[in-house]
């Protein structure tokens, strides 16, 4: 394991996900507020959530990321862009939108690479990153889903949504690596723990996700 890369490594790169539908405005306000206290990189939250959590993450250094298509990506790909446009209106800085894995698993890959390419234009230069289930995905579909992330115009690769994904570990990273090239930034979604997400650093990923939990 790379030495240099410590437990506060994993903090600074890690992107909070909210992932509740039962939340109150006050626990809303705690998780930004913890998401700030541990210098994490990022908050993702639903796109509902976004003019909030822009006013209470200004100048803290925590990016705010909107989550498009959550949380399985089947929706209609113009609401997906739909989601997309008022989320820049409402000051998301970036977005993870989920990827309609049926859509490759039928072999129509014109629409998913079309639906991504007309997120990542929504989103006005701002990064996008694509969340892949993996795990309902054999190898050669992940390949595939893997090279049209690639050429979408998106900026990441994410693993999963956060949730329901067996744990990511350095097979996989490596294998997505191996597919995307060195520049193309990954996002471990789901790794194990810290010592995991570690794992995961070494690896290959740039960034993790980690599922918020109210104290």
């Amino acid at each position: 394991m790379n030495a240099s890369l410590t437990i506060t490594d994993v903090a600074r790169r890690t992107e909070l996900s909210i992932l509740r539908a039962d939340l109150s405005r006050e626990q809303v306000e705690s998780l930004c507020r913890n998401a700030i206290e541990k210098r994490y990189a990022a908050l993702t939250v639903p796109s509902s959530m976004v003019a909030e959590c822009a006013v209470r993450l200004e100048d803290t250094g925590v990016g705010l990321i909107a989550q498009i298509g959550f949380p399985h990506g089947l929706m209609h790909g113009d609401a997906k862009r739909f989601e997309t446009e008022l989320c820049v209106d409402d000051g998301a800085q970036e977005f993870e939108v989920v990827a309609n894995v049926m859509q490759l698993r039928n072999g129509d890959e014109s629409r998913f690479l079309r639906e991504l390419r007309d997120i990542v234009e929504a989103a006005d230069g701002r990064h996008v990153r694509v969340a892949l289930k993996w795990s309902c995905l054999s190898d050669p579909e992940r390949e595939q889903g893997a090279r049209l992330v690639l050429d979408s115009g998106a900026h990441y690769l994410s693993t999963g949504p956060g949730f329901g994904e067996k744990p990511d570990d350095e097979k996989l990273i490596a294998q997505f690596r191996s597919w995307l090239g060195e520049k193309f930034w990954i996002k471990a979604a789901q790794p194990m723990d810290d010592e995991g997400a570690l794992i995961c650093l070494n690896a290959g990923a740039q960034r993790l996700g980690r599922v918020a939990v109210l104290s």
